[in-house]
């Protein structure tokens, strides 16, 4: 059995390291076939002005000799539009290959443009001097073997670059097939692997199977085990999450308030708050879930008198265990908050309206509203403050939103929070 699990895992490392190889592989053949997709595009505008080049100066010298034979500037206009055509296409030419040109490149495109240039400049050259009544002088720069050399330079060079692009574009294609077909090979390795290890999970249930009966009191007390195990986890998290949020609270509670007193006082009212969530929390009796009308009962009594008036209405919701710590941290917040600055600061009589509804099946809200207070300004409250940080850090703890509103009557909060 412990081989059997032992191959498994085996099997199993096998199979990650094999999908992790195959998806870098992968991701090469998708960027071996993107830069062949965009060689094909570049190839191909590269091939459209290299023969656009050629057929300029081929049309350029046609409509040349036609206007040296027959005068007729009709002819011009081939060599006209040749001359525009093959500078813009050089132009072009010069921006795709910019920074990315082989040898042969490098050294044929300055030469083919030379050479074009130069058949330009004869060209205009013999219509001038047809213009000027010159035609024996023009034909005879015509016959010349200079003329006829240079559009065969021009004809060998645009060929040689070419090839040179065909071979360019033919290389990338290879290069993505042959990372195609090397993915394909791993994706098939994979599947050969996960259909080895569904096999020997099929053999490992079969033979579990028969063993049931036989195991059946240590598999009891493998469970019992691990059900203590989970309970003492548990119990380890929630105690290392406890001293890490109160280890939170002084320190940052010490850095934000200078007077000794009133940070003591804010730090034993912050660490009770806690006290009382997590002692509800500890207190579900096998459940799942607490009512938030009895977290928000625990939290607000040491507060509540007869000029500290709490109303509470709306819906009796169940939170569940992980939401009961946020929600004290928030209630705390804005109780000491109505103490010192709202609707129960001293020698006044104010009321605090705590409203619960549930909005749908996944969502819920508590409505804060405060009144008979003194106006409450916005700057008095500082929202840099460590509680304000608190509260915002506590309702995204909810998976919700919250808003607050400095109102002319009091403080107004609501709280929407997943159920």
């Amino acid at each position: 059995m412990n081989k059997l699990l032992s191959a498994i895992l085996i099997v199993f490392a096998i199979i990650l390291g094999s999908m992790a190889w195959t998806t870098l592989e992968l991701s090469k053949t998708f960027e071996s076939e993107t830069q062949a997709r965009e060689q094909a595009l570049k190839t191909t505008e590269i091939l459209y002005h290299l023969r656009r080049i050629r057929r300029s100066a081929l049309n350029a010298e046609t409509g040349q000799r036609g206007y040296l034979l027959s005068g007729d500037e009709t002819y011009l206009k081939p060599y006209t539009q040749g001359k525009a055509e093959y500078q813009e296409s050089f132009n072009i030419l010069n921006d795709i290959f910019k920074g990315q040109m082989t040898p042969l490149q490098v050294e044929r495109l300055p030469l083919i443009e030379q050479a074009v240039t130069t058949k330009f400049t004869i060209m205009e050259k013999t219509i001038d001097l047809v213009k000027s009544g010159q035609k024996v002088a023009a034909m005879a720069i015509v016959n010349t073997d200079r003329a006829n050399e240079v559009m065969t330079d021009i004809r060998d060079d645009i060929q040689l670059l070419i090839d040179e692009e065909s071979n360019i574009l033919r290389g990338a294609i290879a290069t993505a097939d042959q990372r195609d077909k090397r993915a394909q090979n791993y994706l098939k390795w994979i599947i050969s692997l996960v259909l080895a290890m569904l096999i020997i999970a099929i053999f490992l249930i079969w033979r579990a199977g028969k063993l049931v009966s036989a195991q059946a009191h240590i598999k009891d007390l493998e469970e019992a085990n691990a059900r203590t195990e989970l309970v003492a986890g548990e119990l380890n998290h929630r105690i290392k999450n406890l001293f890490a949020i109160v280890l939170s609270i002084v320190r940052n509670t010490g850095r934000m308030e200078t007077d000794v007193k009133t940070a003591n006082e804010k730090i034993q009212n912050r660490i009770m708050a806690l006290s009382q969530a997590h002692e509800l929390t500890i207190s579900r009796k096998g459940t799942d879930h607490a009512d938030l009308h009895t977290l928000i009962e625990k939290v607000m009594d040491p507060y509540v008198s007869n000029e500290n008036i709490l109303i509470l209405s709306g819906e009796s919701i169940g939170v569940t265990a992980d939401k009961i710590t946020p929600f004290g941290l928030i209630l705390h917040e804005l109780t000491t908050n109505a103490v010192k600055y709202g609707a129960w600061v001293d020698n006044m009589t104010g009321t605090i309206e705590i409203n619960i509804k549930q909005l749908s099946r996944e969502f819920a809200s508590l409505t804060w509203k405060e009144s008979g207070g003194p106006e409450i300004m916005s700057r008095e409250i500082s929202k840099k403050g460590f509680g304000s940080r608190m509260i915002n850090l506590s309702a995204s703890q909810l998976g919700g939103t919250i808003q607050t509103e400095y109102r002319p009557e009091g403080l107004f909060v609501q709280i929407e929070f997943e159920l």
